[in-house]
């Protein structure tokens, strides 16, 4: 983070530099590992709340003085920021062209780009989400958190500016306190955007701004002193044992106002311990660290094909981002932040090295797509068509995904069904429907909500999946339906609960095998009520890699480290989630409708497949690959089978 420089018009403070160290700690170690410090991401909240109160009280301070100018303004921020941050983007697209693979360096380009533009919080949103998975290989995800920072920067001066003095204090405070309420309205809905989006983060830095318009209030330090042994217990306790709410949340509010009442308790007694010392000192060179740790992370992570790297490794990188970051703000950071450029000559030379970063890695990219083609064949697979076959949001089933208006085979289910649908086309002459929606299984009353914010999506699966039904009962001629889900997410393991619905509202459920099993006779007594046959379709065998990204690193010829160089799955350390998939599907055959098993299309005595000759089996760790689905489609005959043993 960037968290602006302490500027020349006020003494440093040694208890701001010290929040600036413990943020950037608690960052790096819960990107290190998200064991060591559950909730170490608020550390991001910390840095907001800080660059609030440094930039606010920057502009504030000018403008009293009648001395504020926005070419000053900015060049300040121009030399803070660009060249640390430019520098390790440059050396990131190196290593990103080293070791990222074609489908990952595309993802790559849009990031850099992003970052060049101040906007990579809206590509990542795009791309991802901070807590999802795949996050954990992209080597400028940190960046979300500079793009918000940058776009404050942007738009606070002119608000204090244009804004009359008396209304200052009151406005910005209005201001924080919409946006907060915002943020908790949209985590209901939304919550990728909650996280990344500027109007619903710029509360926190907005939390820092108020305090730096308050400081000078008689009854404020005070205020602050009384309350600064529970904010600071708060700062530390909050990560390592964060309260069971959704982020940005409750978590992040706590952390936010405990660093605001730090900061206005202004305390000579903290500034005089030898721990707020040391961490001023990691705060001194915090924002090139922050620059430079993730990316080490994410390119070793992207190495091995695992997001749990060695301890040792895990260890030497961590070492190795604290002494890159001393080297980085020695030499870089701190000479050219006092260079004594302004004006035009700045904006060109800014320009200019924008220009340069992104001509690099545009041109890398251009190399990287005269190698083999390993990006088609790993496209996501919606089924019928490439794109419009997945139900978004809380939508409505008409049957518009089918291959024939009198369809008599209805495929119905989460993203799984999405992969299989193709390899069903390719084995059978009855003519299909598609019926998916992602982490949507086909149950007619039953979801299982992976993460606690996004209970609106799920009750649009629920709403989805009644849609299914109701269709069906419209369209007598689809005689067989099958169901196709991932399923182990009801398990209780990956999601937070699960809902029915019940009248006009919802009811939360519980996880786990027995009512998973009730929720998958339910379905299937419905779907027999309705004169349909049934068959359900177990999910293919696990794996604990991206078995897609490990055949195209094999076919790039780059690096494959650790413990999944082989691209072999580990049947040992999968065991436990296939015994347990194995139990529930059990559990299914028992319910009213058998259970297809791909198992032995795929594996056989030395293991499980990962290709189908020179092609992808999978387009990641567990999702086939369109030509992948094809090839087991047609070795199993699957659509004909389907459709011989539904019940």
């Amino acid at each position: 983070m960037s968290s602006a420089a302490p500027i020349s018009h006020a003494p440093q403070r040694l208890d701001i530099q010290a929040l600036r160290g413990i943020a950037v700690t608690l960052v790096v170690l819960y990107h290190a590992d998200h064991h060591l410090v559950r909730a170490g991401f608020l550390g991001v909240d910390v840095f907001f709340v800080v660059s609030g109160f440094l930039i606010t009280g920057l502009i504030a301070r000018a403008l009293g003085r009648g001395s504020f100018s926005f070419a000053d303004f900015y060049a300040r921020r121009v030399r803070r920021l660009l060249p640390a941050g430019y520098a390790v983007l440059a050396l990131t697209t190196l290593g990103a062209f080293a070791l990222l693979s074609a489908v990952q360096y595309r993802d790559f380009i849009a990031q850099l780009l992003g970052s060049l533009a101040f906007s990579n919080n809206m590509v990542l949103w795009r791309q991802t989400g901070y807590f999802a998975p795949d996050a954990a290989f992209r080597p400028l995800l940190h960046m979300w958190s500079l793009a918000i920072e940058e776009q404050y920067y942007l738009l606070m001066p002119l608000a204090l500016w244009l804004l009359p003095r008396r209304w200052t204090l009151a406005a910005v405070a209005a201001v924080t306190l919409a946006s907060l309420a915002l943020c908790f309205y949209v985590m209901r809905t939304s919550p990728s955007v909650a996280f990344f989006f500027l109007p619903t983060r710029a509360w926190e830095l907005g939390i820092g701004s108020v305090a730096a318009l308050i400081a000078g209030r008689a009854e404020v330090r005070p205020a602050g002193r009384a309350l600064l042994y529970l904010a600071l217990t708060l700062i530390f306790a909050i990560p390592l044992f964060p309260l069971p709410t959704a982020d940005p949340g409750w978590n992040a509010v706590i952390v936010c106002l405990a660093t605001a009442a730090v900061i206005l308790a202004a305390s000579p007694l903290v500034n005089g311990w030898a721990a707020t010392r040391g961490l001023a000192k990691i705060g001194d060179f915090s924002y090139s660290l922050y620059l430079v740790h993730w990316p080490l992370f994410a390119l070793a992570r992207t190495a091995f094909i695992d997001a749990a790297l060695p301890w040792p490794l895990t260890v030497a990188l961590v070492a190795a981002s604290y002494a890159l970051a001393i080297v980085l703000y020695r030499w870089v950071e701190t000479p050219l932040r006092a260079a004594p450029v302004n004006g035009w000559r700045l904006a060109g030379i800014a320009l200019a090295a924008s220009g340069a970063v992104a001509a690099l890695g545009l041109g890398l990219g251009q190399i990287k797509a005269h190698g083999p083609d390993t990006r088609t064949p790993l496209l996501p697979v919606e089924g019928l068509a490439e794109s419009g076959c997945f139900a978004q949001g809380a939508a409505v089933y008409t049957g518009a995904c089918s291959e024939s208006a009198r369809p008599e085979m209805l495929v119905w289910g989460d993203s799984f069904s999405g992969h299989l649908t193709p390899g069903i086309a390719a084995s059978t002459a009855h003519p299909l429907a598609q019926a998916s929606m992602g982490q949507c299984a086909p149950f007619a009353n039953y979801a299982a909500v992976v993460h606690a914010n996004e209970r609106a999506y799920f009750e649009g699966c629920l709403k989805f999946n009644a849609s299914v039904l109701a269709w069906l009962a419209q369209h007598p001629e689809v005689r067989v339906v099958v169901l196709v889900g991932q399923y182990t997410r009801t398990l209780g393991k990956i999601s937070s609960y699960a809902l029915s619905a019940q009248g006009t509202g919802y009811r939360t459920e519980p996880l786990g095998q027995a009512r998973t099993a009730q929720a998958q006779a339910e379905t299937v007594a419905a779907l027999h009520a309705l004169g349909r046959r049934v068959i359900a379709v177990a999910p293919p065998p696990p794996a604990n890699f991206d078995r897609g990204q490990c055949w195209a690193r094999q076919v790039e010829h780059l690096p494959i480290w650790g413990r999944f160089a082989s691209c072999r799955v580990d049947e040992g350390a999968v065991a436990p989630q296939r015994a347990a998939t194995g139990a529930l599907m059990a559990a299914f055959a028992r319910a009213g409708a058998p259970v297809f098993d791909m198992r032995p299309a795929l594996c056989g005595a030395a293991g499980c497949a990962s290709t189908a000759g020179p092609a992808p089996l999978y387009r990641d760790q567990d999702h086939l690959s369109r030509q992948g689905a094809v090839v087991v489609g047609q070795r199993l005959q699957l659509g004909d089978r389907l459709w011989a043993l539904a019940r």
